[in-house]
Formats: C-alpha cells, structure tokens, sequence
C-alpha cells in the first residue's frame, strides 16, 4: 500500500526546542514563548533544566492525556476565551491586558509545568515574584485573584483538575495584607482644591477648561465627560430651576455598565446650572457630535498659534474624541507650567549619559507627584464637598455608586467637626 505524505503543517513535530541565551540567562522557545531556565547561559543546572522541560514536553506531546496540559497551555487557551468575553461595545476592554499582565510572572516560573502539579505553593511563588517585582499590593491581590478565575475557567473546561483549582483558594493563599508584606501601597488619592484648579487655566484649551469644570462640577467620571453628547442629555421643564430646564445626563459608556444589575443602577448624572452654563458654549447643531469637540480645539488652536499660513495646514488631525489619555497629558503639561518645573526636569538632554537621563526621570517622576494633580482628583474633590453639606448618601447617589462603602473611599473628612465636636464636649 502506497505511503500517503503528510503534509508537514500537520504532521506532529517532536524535535527539541533550541538551547538560546538572552541577558545571561539560558532560554528555549516553546510556541514562540520564550522560556526562561535556572541559572546562568550553558551552565550544568541551565543544561539539567533544559534537559527536564525537554522531557516534560515530548511526554506532553506522545500522552494524550487531558491533565497533561500545561499552565502556558492553559494560558493560551483562556486569552482566547478573554478576547471574546471581555468586551464592551464590540473592543476589548483593559482587562484583557490586566491577565496579560496577571499572568507574566505565573508564566516565568511555571510555564511548562503541568496543570495537575500547580498547588498553593507554587502560587505563593508567584506572589513572592510579584514582589520581587515591585508590584503595588492591591494590584497585586487582583492579578492572583484573576489567576484564580483563569484556573477555574480550567476547571469548568476540564482543563484544571476540580481540587487543584480548591488549593488555590483564598483560605490556602491569603491576599497580602497593608504593613505585614514586602509590597507597597498607592498613596491615597486626595481631592484637589477648586483654587488650585484655576492656576492652570491660562495653560489649556478653552474645550479642555470646559471639560475639566463640567467634571468637577458633576462629579463625573473622566471617560463620561469626554464622550458626552447633546442626544444624550434629556431636557425636562422645572420651574424651580434658574433657567427653567433641568437637565439628565446618561453617559453612553460608563465603568460599570457590565454589571448584571445595570438595569436598576443605571448611570445619569443630574447636570446642575454652572455645568449647563459651561456646556451651552460647545454646542452644535449636530447632535451625534461630542459636545468637546477635539477637532474644533485643534483648529481653534492652529489659527491662534499659526494664522492662515502653510504651517496651520501641515498640523496633524485630531481624534473623534477627546481621549483619557490625552485629558490626562494637557491637564499634567498645564500643571507643569504653571507650578513652573524646571526645565532641565521638564525636558531632559537625551545626550546624557543613561545613568544621569534616569537619575533626572526619578527627579521628575518625583517633582510631578508633589506638584501635579490628575482629572480623578477633582470627583474625589466633589465628592468630599457633597459629604459636608449634605450626607454620605447623597455623595453616592451623585458619584453613581452601587455600594456606600465605595462612595466612603471617595470621601475626605476634615478635621472641622471634630474640633467643633471636641469644643463643646471635651
């Protein structure tokens, strides 16, 4: 009987991966991922690793047996499952890059180690590399949280199984608790005073001051104001207000509109006279248009800076919308202005030597934490002054939270009722 070819795009492949180096380190590739061994480049203990994961992956690849799988494996398949489920109007959302990032130091340890094998141990090993790392500690207890959903993933894949994905529980690896890790924490986010705000004015845009005092005065979310449109506010008659109109603002996208409770939670924003002052500017007759307008901005911007002449007409475009990330950059650059950095931190000689151009950045990381505040700040802000003049709820109700206790970490008490309190009792 004639032999049939196989073509070699299906025929099962069992050489060994390639011995490399790369920064001192001995390394293999397994699926174009590359893996890294114990010890330095072709020493005894690289070689010996090199020789045990070899092993462990012909056996994988001759065995059929579904347990066999590795994490790396493993891995693969669930980023598949995460592209599609973590989506929201039709694009990953950023937690598909938050298992990237979950998964980095899981896969440099144990990437070739069979599922079935993976116990508390090991994911303490992780958290410990996490550390290592220098990974901030409540990041770092939601990264080995998502490691946990992508074993139980497994686990209902019959990938995992059932009793390795109960080693990894919560009671076997403890979340890393404030003072009693190696991890650090965030400094809280504190709100930033409305005088302060002003300083910067004379450093941005008229669209992005308008969007920066619509946000501070709504006690928005950034991402809601940057995309808010005309359809999108309801226009109600209310003889008690100023202008006669009272004004309902229901973002087309906001954080937590996934949740299975949106129908009863969802997102509107009450739009008080100041912010509908301030909204009246940027309106147009096209409706679909973002009320801020980056395209208009730029264009207000060329003619101011440029006039009529060629330069005006080389300027690059300007996005549908305005972005976070390009909010975020005018709003630090203003800060950088006004409260006058200086100039060798502000812009750094890229002739430096590296070691100086990295001293300098650690500077101006420094100087931009001290100085800087960011568009959040203003919801805490907002959200603090709520709490004084009307209560706690009424700060959640406005910030669009579904738990109280959420709200209460948006909220900064001052010291002024305790001092009242301590007067007349103490």
């Amino acid at each position: 009987m004639p032999r049939t070819r196989t073509s070699s795009r299906h025929r099962p492949r069992f050489d060994r991966p390639s011995y490399g180096e790369h920064k001192g380190r001995g390394t293999m590739y397994v699926n174009r991922k590359r893996i890294y061994l114990e010890g330095a480049f072709n020493s005894p203990e690289s070689r010996a690793d090199y020789d045990k994961k070899c092993r462990e992956l012909l056996s994988l690849r001759t065995e059929p047996d579904k347990f066999h799988t590795t994490v790396f494996q493993l891995y693969e398949q669930f980023m598949e499952h995460a592209k599609v489920y973590y989506r929201k109007h039709g694009k990953e959302t950023s937690e598909v890059s938050c298992f990237r990032q979950a998964c980095a130091p899981l896969l440099e340890l144990y990437a070739m180690m069979p599922v079935r094998d993976f116990d508390s141990e090991h994911l303490e090993q992780v958290q410990e590399l996490m550390q290592d790392w220098k990974i901030i500690r409540n990041s770092l207890n939601r990264h080995i949280g998502r490691i946990r959903r992508m074993f139980k993933w497994g686990a209902r894949k019959k990938l995992v199984p059932l009793e390795v994905f109960a080693r990894l529980d919560a009671d076997y690896v403890p979340d890393l608790i404030e003072g009693r890790c190696r991890a650090e924490d965030n400094d809280p986010v504190e709100g930033v005073p409305l005088e302060r705000v002003e300083l910067i004015k004379p450093f941005v845009t008229r669209h992005v001051w308008g969007i920066i005092m619509v946000q501070y005065y709504g006690a928005m979310r950034a991402s809601e104001v940057l995309r808010m449109r005309a359809i999108d506010i309801k226009v109600r008659p209310n003889p008690e207000e100023v202008d006669g109109e009272q004004w309902e603002y229901h973002p087309p996208v906001y954080k937590t509109e996934h949740h299975k409770n949106k129908k009863k939670h969802k997102r509107r924003v009450a739009i008080g006279p100041k912010a509908r002052e301030i909204i009246r500017q940027f309106m147009t007759t096209d409706v679909m248009a973002p009320i801020f307008d980056p395209a208009q901005a730029r264009r207000e911007f060329v003619t101011a800076k440029y006039g009529k002449g060629k330069k005006a007409n080389r300027r690059k475009g300007a996005p549908a919308h305005y972005t976070l990330a390009g909010y975020e950059c005018s709003v630090r650059r203003a800060c950088e202005k006004a409260f006058e950095m200086p100039k060798h931190l502000r812009k750094i000689n890229p002739k430096l030597k590296p070691s100086e151009q990295e001293e300098l950045k650690e500077m101006a990381a420094a100087w931009r934490k001290e100085n800087c505040f960011t568009p959040h700040q203003l919801r805490h802000e907002m959200s603090t002054l709520i709490d004084e003049e009307f209560d706690a709820e009424s700060a959640q109700i406005a910030l669009g939270h579904q738990r109280l206790d959420t709200t209460e970490g948006y909220i900064h008490r001052k010291m002024t009722k305790a001092q009242e309190i301590a007067r007349k009792l103490g």
